[in-house]
């Protein structure tokens, strides 16, 4: 009998942990919100853009020459696969020192990198992917705007 209710705590707290760790991803229109608010100009590049995006937005910093590009599509399947795509992509970053952080739990995932540089950062929650390849000096601006918007 104690080994049963040790089995039963043992999995409900795995239940727990896995489905505290989801996350809810931000809608197209609160990020042009928030993008807007700390000085990014965004830009629909939902028909422009491959695959079977939902919304496809390109927030474009005011006072540097960077962007941000926010992504929503029909699953998270393919959200998934577009974040495992650009992470390879930022992986490929080559420099003779760099550094990365990567984490995942439940429906996200996120990966940044600052390598040559350049600060690049790839992260999704459900069916959305944020990314940013920027350079180095603008990583705190990329890294407190994904905060703020739970990425």
């Amino acid at each position: 009998m104690r080994k049963r209710c040790i089995l039963c705590l043992t999995l409900a707290s795995i239940f727990v942990f896995f489905t505290a760790c989801n996350k809810t991803p931000v809608a197209s229109a609160d990020f042009s919100a928030k993008a807007a608010a700390v000085g990014f100009t965004v830009q629909n590049m939902t028909g422009a853009m491959e695959g079977k995006t939902v919304a496809s937005l390109i927030a474009v910093h005011s006072h540097g020459n960077f962007q941000i590009e926010f992504h929503e599509f029909e699953t998270r399947t393919q959200a998934e696969n577009v974040f495992s795509r650009n992470r390879r992509g930022l992986e490929g970053i080559k420099a003779s020192t760099r550094t990365t952080n990567s984490a995942s739990a439940g429906n996200w995932g996120r990966f940044a990198i600052t390598s040559g540089g350049v600060y690049g950062m790839v992260s999704h929650i459900g069916n959305t992917v944020i990314y940013a390849r920027v350079p180095q000096a603008h990583r705190e601006t990329v890294q407190n705007f994904v905060k703020e918007i739970g990425y």
